[in-house]
């Protein structure tokens, strides 16, 4: 239909107006790699021209064998992007025979290097510094000068904490300072029934009672 042929080219035309070109691009044939990815456009409604520069990535690689730095490279000519460093860490070891701190290399350039300051102890067993104490020390077995001090109490069977009282503690049974109190255990002697009827229970160690209706 000639009419929307005719307006088709209108509307083309006063879209070339204002700068909205249709473009069919292409790469620029030339000698030189650095211009290898320079496109020029014409467009098909007016013939207008531009120019641009397309490049066509590659995956991200790394930028050399012993390099931690990626990059991805332009397939057409010499132009790349950088990228972020990523590193391939080894294993963790101690810094040294007497050392308790850790690093770590990266297994692709061993001038990188990953310092842990927190200390990896290897921990002997616990031994009382003297009899009758509950003070205790253990040592590192790396470095003997890596000490941890504890109070470890070997506590005993429940006990009132005075007689005729229902107050429990377990006391320990290597020095006088160690208590741990537990709280009240009551031995509740039968059921009585008061002058009201209700029902109660009384302790057998002390004037505790309890409702039980």
């Amino acid at each position: 239909m000639r009419w929307f042929d005719d307006a088709t080219k209108w509307v083309g035309k006063q879209a070339c107006g204002v700068g909205l070109h249709a473009y069919e691009w292409e790469y620029e044939y030339t000698i030189f790699i650095d211009s290898k990815c320079n496109q020029t456009g014409t467009c098909r409604r007016c013939n207008a021209t531009a120019k641009r520069v397309v490049h066509q990535y590659e995956d991200w690689n790394y930028e050399s064998s012993d390099s931690c730095k990626l990059v991805r490279k332009c397939s057409r000519c010499s132009h790349e992007i950088e990228g972020n460093i990523k590193h391939i860490w080894g294993e963790w070891i101690y810094s040294s025979s007497s050392e308790c701190t850790t690093k770590r290399y990266c297994t692709r350039n061993k001038d990188h290097v990953e310092n842990d300051s927190s200390p990896t102890h290897v921990w002997g067993d616990w031994r009382y510094l003297i009899e009758g104490s509950c003070d205790s020390i253990r040592q590192c077995k790396r470095n003997a000068d890596h000490k941890e001090h504890s109070v470890r109490h070997i506590f005993g069977a429940a006990t009132p904490i005075y007689a005729g009282g229902c107050m429990m503690a377990n006391r320990c049974t290597r020095c006088p300072k160690g208590i741990n109190i537990i709280g009240e255990r009551h031995d509740f002697l039968s059921t009585e029934r008061r002058r009201d009827g209700s029902l109660v229970r009384r302790c057998r160690n002390c004037t505790h009672t309890e409702d039980a209706s």
